[in-house]
This record gives structure tokens, sequence and C-alpha cells, in this order.
């Protein structure tokens, strides 16, 4: 369909001083518009066809996406709750192995500060035996190297169990962290 346009305005400015001739307009024929009518008749049902085409292919390619993205976020959450499960599992066992052996340590605590009492009440009587001065000083020698040595070895002990110990609780919480990150010792 022809439509007639009007001509351009020239720029702002001075008009020209000669007179400018229009041109024509063509005369509308309803014989031609007719026939132009008839050959785009087709086509806006033929537009919408292929649009509504276009729009469903579209609509079920972002169904599929969708529903790729949500059983890969279903197995996801299952993989992360399993993992926290044991998480959970594992911190239970370790808080359990821990409080057994805290028990162990504060036995072994126990015993040590025992056996200083005992050490204690053995010098008490060994001084009280000695009828003199310089045996008393050698007693006091002796048994306060002993008594050092003792020391330091149940410290020793006592150390190695604590470390054991510890070990011992934070094995399970320690296997589960690194399943879960892949790390292997």
């Amino acid at each position: 369909m022809a439509i007639a346009r009007k001509p351009a305005k020239p720029a702002a400015g001075p008009e020209p001083k000669a007179a400018v001739s229009k041109p024509a307009t063509p005369a509308l024929n309803p014989a031609d518009l007719a026939e132009e009518d008839k050959s785009l008749a087709g086509m806006p049902v033929q537009i919408l066809e292929a649009a509504t085409t276009q729009l469903e292919e579209f609509q079920e390619a972002a169904r599929d996406m969708s529903l790729r993205s949500v059983e890969g976020l279903r197995a996801t959450y299952g993989r992360m709750r399993a993992a926290a499960e044991d998480t959970v599992a594992s911190m239970e066992k370790s808080f359990a192995m821990s409080g057994e052996a805290t028990r162990k340590l504060q036995v072994k605590a126990l015993e040590n500060m025992q056996a200083g009492t005992v050490a204690m009440f053995d010098f008490a009587k060994g001084l009280a035996a000695t009828t003199t001065v310089s045996d008393a000083l050698t007693f006091s020698n002796d048994y306060f190297r002993k008594e050092i040595e003792a020391a330091a070895t149940r410290g020793r002990e006592f150390a190695e169990l604590a470390q054991s110990l510890g070990e011992e609780a934070l094995a399970p919480l320690g296997k589960t962290m690194s399943n879960a990150f892949g790390i292997r010792a």
C-alpha cells in the first residue's frame, strides 16, 4: 500500500526566494488497494502461527530447564543432608568419646595426686625416723631427687594419655570431615 508523504521541511534558516513546486500526490486507485489486501490477507495469521510455535518451543525449553534444575537441586539437597547427618553422628560419637577421655584423665590425675600424697607421708615417716641432722639432709636429698623423677614420669604419662585420648576422641570427626571434603589421609 502506497502512502503519500509530505515533503521534508528544510532546515531552519532563510526561506528560499524561488517558488518550490510540490510533488504531485499520486491518486489512490481502489483496485490496487484491493489487490494488495488479498496478498497480505494471510500474513497476520502466518505471523501469529509462527510466533505461537516459537512461544511453545520456548515454554517447552524453559520447562525442561526448570525440571533439570529442580532435579539437580534435589540431588544436591540429598547429598548435603546426608553429609550433615554423618557430621552430626560423628560429632555425637566424638563428644561421647571426649567425655570418656575426660573421665580417664581425671582418674589419672587423682592417681598422680594420691601417689604424691603417699610419698609425702613416706617422707614424713622417714624424716621422723632419722636421728641426726646429717641423716635428715641425706634422706631429704634422696627423697626429693626420687620424687622429682617420679613427678616428671607421671607428667609424661599424663601428657601421653591426654594426647592419645584426644586423638581417639577426634578421630571420628576427622574421618567424617576428610570424607566430606574428599581428603584422603
